[in-house]
C-alpha cells in the first residue's frame, strides 16, 4: 500500500541516493497530487519525504526566498545559487528567484548562466527591476556595456536604486 510508512521512508532513502531516481520521483508527485486532493495520508507522506505539505509550499517559497536574499547579501554566492534553485524546483515561475541566482552567478563570472537566468526573470516579470539590474550586470561583466546600460536604465526607470547608481557610472 503506497499510504504506509515504510514505503515513505524506502522512497525517502531512494530519493537520498539517487535524488533523480525516476520512480521515486513519481511516487513523489503522486503523493502531493493526491495531497492536492484532500487525501490526508498522501499530505502526510509528502510531508514526510520534504519536510512540507504541498499546501505549504508557498511559505516555504517565501522562506527561502529570505534565507537567499540573506546568504546573498553575505556574498555567499555558493549557497544563493543552492537555495535559488530550490526554490525554482518549488516553484519553476519564480521570476525573483531567477534575478537572484542570476546574480549570485555573475558574482561568481559565471555569466553565461547569470545571463540566462536574467533573461528568465525579465520575460517572467517585465516589471521587477531587480532582474534588469542583474542581467545588466551579467552583460556589463561580458563586456557588452550598451545593452548592459539600458538593462539599468530601465531598472532605475523601475525605481531600483542600485540600477541608477549603475546607470550613473556607466554614464559618467
Amino acid at each position: 500500500m503506497w499510504g504506509s510508512y515504510r514505503h515513505c521512508v524506502g522512497i525517502d532513502r531512494a530519493l537520498t541516493i539517487s535524488p533523480d531516481n525516476p520512480i521515486a520521483l513519481q511516487a513523489k508527485n503522486d503523493f502531493e497530487n493526491a495531497c492536492r486532493k484532500k487525501l490526508e495520508l498522501s499530505c502526510n507522506n509528502f510531508k514526510e519525504l520534504t519536510g512540507y505539505s504541498p499546501l505549504e509550499i508557498p511559505q516555504y517559497v517565501n522562506k527561502l526566498l529570505d534565507d537567499g536574499t540573506a546568504a546573498f547579501n553575505k556574498h555567499d554566492w555558493d549557497e544563493a545559487i543552492k537555495i535559488t534553485s530550490e526554490i525554482l524546483k518549488l516553484d519553476p515561475n519564480n521570476s525573483v528567484a531567477y534575478a537572484n541566482r542570476s546574480g549570485a552567478f555573475a558574482n561568481k563570472k559565471m555569466l553565461k548562466e547569470s545571463l540566462g537566468d536574467g533573461n528568465i526573470s525579465v520575460r517572467l516579470n517585465p516589471d521587477l527591476a531587480i532582474g534588469y539590474q542583474n542581467r545588466g550586470y551579467a552583460l556589463e561583466l561580458m563586456g557588452n556595456k550598451k545593452d548592459a546600460a539600458l538593462d539599468y536604465e530601465i531598472a532605475c526607470r523601475l525605481k531600483l536604486e542600485i540600477g541608477c547608481s549603475s546607470l550613473q557610472r556607466f554614464t559618467q
